[in-house]
């Protein structure tokens, strides 16, 4: 079992540091009424803790790591130390309550059970979270002779591309069919009605 899961992986990383070289850029997006340095505490804000939970690895959750100017650069956050190694760390640690023997059965059960196995899972889990982690990147300009701010994004990795609807709904205008915009700027039917005045 444990072969056939390794070949898959082994078949998988290179499609999974293919798929990272493809950077997907949004139309650019107008904010309103908001200057460059509005504009882009507003973007760092909405991608500060921006999740994504349909694929959930390496976690699904975006951190800001860099402001400069109007660029603004979201990563999805890894724990690196990896499942192998966090069970090791678990092992050791219970096998301290049973002083020296315990630490030496620990340390013979690692390296007799999960020498060739572990070292293989943590070799693969971590090629695994750095082709897979995601990126999301915002430019932030100025609209020239207005006082209105342009943004665009890309994004990188799955998880970064399944947020790109919900980045359009945050930021996109709405756009009215042309019916309703007209409509929109007559009198609503409640400003005709006037109430009788009495004299």
């Amino acid at each position: 079992m444990f072969e056939a899961w390794l070949t898959a992986m082994l078949v998988l990383l290179p499609v999974f540091a293919l798929q990272n070289l493809f950077v997907w850029k949004m139309p650019p997006m107008l904010l309103a009424r908001m200057g460059p340095e509005r504009a882009t505490r507003l973007v760092a804000d909405f991608l500060q803790g921006l999740e994504e939970g349909r694929v959930g690895f390496p976690s699904g959750f975006f951190s800001v790591d860099k402001v400069e100017g109007g660029r603004i650069v979201a990563t999805e956050m890894v724990s690196w130390p990896t499942s192998m190694l966090s069970l090791a760390k678990r092992i050791i640690r219970l096998s301290l309550i049973f002083g020296p023997i315990g630490a030496i059965v620990a340390i013979a059960l690692i390296v007799t059970l999960g020498l060739f196995i572990g070292l293989a899972v943590v070799i693969v889990e971590f090629l695994a979270k750095l082709f897979l982690r995601s990126r999301i990147t915002a430019s932030v300009v100025a609209v020239p002779g207005t006082v209105n701010s342009e943004v665009v994004f890309t994004t990188r990795g799955p998880s970064a591309h399944l947020l790109r609807q919900r980045i359009e709904q945050a930021f996109d205008v709405p756009k009215l069919p042309d019916d309703v915009r007209f409509r929109a700027l007559g009198p609503s039917i409640d400003s005709q009605r006037q109430s009788p005045v009495n004299v």
